[in-house]
């Protein structure tokens, strides 16, 4: 396997390990940098991209569900809702910064976009967490 296709599957491993199905993705990482030919900086920016992409796409998918609530397809209350949406607006961000985390995490970017928490606020502590989860990731790993 040369090196753009180890690091193409790092990218659709670290993407699809951030989907609503959560899958270990330290593995394909850990096993990289135990063979020592692929740099740890490109591993990292590649790992880091993936999981952003892939936890946008969750945070979307999320926003998207609840766009199906207002077209009639499921019912939920609209107090209800905006009462969710203020408390997940206040105290939901703190939980962002776990969204690096294999299963949880899943779950904490899918119920993001459900409560339609403000995405610049989102998007930030998104990359901050994904960026030191890699990288504690691969300083471990050596």
């Amino acid at each position: 396997m040369n090196s753009l296709e180890a690091l193409t599957y790092l990218f659709f491993d670290c993407f699809f390990a951030s989907l609503i199905i959560p899958i270990r993705q330290e593995t394909v990482i850990h096993t990289m940098l135990i063979f020592a030919e692929y740099d740890r900086y490109i591993i990292f920016i590649i790992a880091s991209l993936a999981g952003v992409l892939g936890s946008l796409l969750n945070y979307y998918i999320g926003f998207f569900v609840f766009r199906l609530r207002d077209r009639g397809l499921f019912h939920i209350d609209d107090k209800l809702a905006e009462r969710s949406q203020s408390y997940a607006n206040k105290y939901f961000s703190c939980l962002i910064l776990l969204s690096a985390l294999n299963f949880w995490g899943s779950l904490i970017t899918f119920f993001a976009g459900f409560a339609r928490i403000n995405f610049l606020l989102y998007i930030s502590l998104l990359i901050s967490s994904r960026l030191f989860y890699y990288l504690y990731t691969i300083i471990s790993a050596t």
